[in-house]
């Protein structure tokens, strides 16, 4: 007899637990650096490519040292909880240049601009229909 399991409903809250924990994880890593004199480079915002339907794909670059921390989030236009996540990290970076400025944080909200514009996953161009 096979068991009958109840329909999976999607749910933000593990992406968010996810990331939260790199954020933190990031936080905790940046803090116990060692600092280095001298300036805090100023961030800067780059357009990194083009969507297929033309969006322009920004990475926020904070630091120029190393290790480099890849944070991007929006891959799917229907998984959209990291976006505001990542905002609310690139503002605390903004905020906090003295726990960066040993590192490189490369930080993309929305890797996907197409699917997050139309809200979907896949784009139907795309899959031929």
């Amino acid at each position: 007899m096979t068991p009958r399991h109840a329909p999976h409903h999607w749910s933000p809250a593990p992406v968010a637990a996810a990331l939260l924990m790199l954020l933190g994880t990031t936080g905790l890593f940046l803090h116990l650096r060692p600092s280095r004199p001298g300036p805090v480079p100023a961030a800067v915002v780059a357009t990194i490519g083009y969507s297929v339907e033309g969006r322009p794909i920004l990475c926020h670059e904070f630091g120029k040292g190393a290790p480099t921390i890849l944070i991007k989030a929006s891959i799917h236009g229907t998984e959209g909880a990291g976006t505001p996540l990542t905002q609310q990290l690139i503002a605390w970076l903004e905020g906090h240049p003295d726990r960066w400025k040993n590192c490189r944080i490369l930080v993309i909200p929305v890797s996907n601009p197409d699917g997050w514009h139309a809200e979907r996953r896949f784009m139907e161009a795309l899959r031929g229909a």
